[in-house]
């Protein structure tokens, strides 16, 4: 296939709807995008969020594979850290397979709930297994394009001028918020 052919082929590929919505969306940031970057090649990447909800299970990323040379399937999971990229790893998603070529949202799955700390900084690390292939995260530019905290971390340095396109969540059924003490008594009433 030559480049022209290739390439138009590549730009047909719309972004793809993730499936319905099966979880409640806690933090999400879908700005314009401006560019991407690799996950494979830039060493340490991820998203700033300060979450509302006291657990996750599922995060979703928008992300484009197979516009290189070395394209091929790509194995792509989650990591959630406390404070920043650098701080403690509060839990690993399961390892999701990414076609190639491929552009559009990726669903990672928490086998075992993320618990968080509402209204402290986390960092959503998105890594990619040792692969050929060179699997990009979609990001915006635009400062303060997104509610609340804003920056990324490429390579362990922060990035305060643009966020990537996520999504992060638990599943309807999980108790997302803790249970309030005046609650608990209330039970023993």
């Amino acid at each position: 296939m030559n480049i022209a052919a290739f390439a138009l082929a590549f730009a047909a590929l719309a972004v793809a709807p993730a499936a319905a919505q099966d979880y409640v969306i806690d933090q999400q940031c879908s700005p314009e995008i401006y560019g991407a970057y690799s996950i494979r090649l830039g060493a340490a990447i991820g998203q700033e969020f300060i979450p509302t909800l006291a657990v996750m299970n599922v995060a979703e990323v928008l992300v484009v594979n197979g516009t290189t040379s070395n394209s091929a399937p790509a194995d792509l999971f989650a990591v959630v850290h406390a404070d920043s990229i650098a701080g403690p790893i509060l839990g690993t998603s399961a390892t999701t397979l990414v076609d190639d070529p491929f552009s559009g949202i990726v669903r990672l799955v928490f086998p075992v709930p993320v618990v968080l700390t509402p209204g402290a900084l986390h960092v959503l690390e998105i890594r990619s297994m040792e692969t050929i292939g060179n699997p990009m995260m979609r990001m915006g530019d635009q400062e303060g394009a997104c509610p609340g905290v804003s920056g990324v971390f490429l390579g362990q340095r922060f990035y305060g001028g643009g966020d990537f396109w996520y999504r992060t969540g638990a599943d309807a059924g999980l108790p997302a918020r803790p249970a309030s003490w005046g609650a608990l008594k209330s039970l023993y009433r």
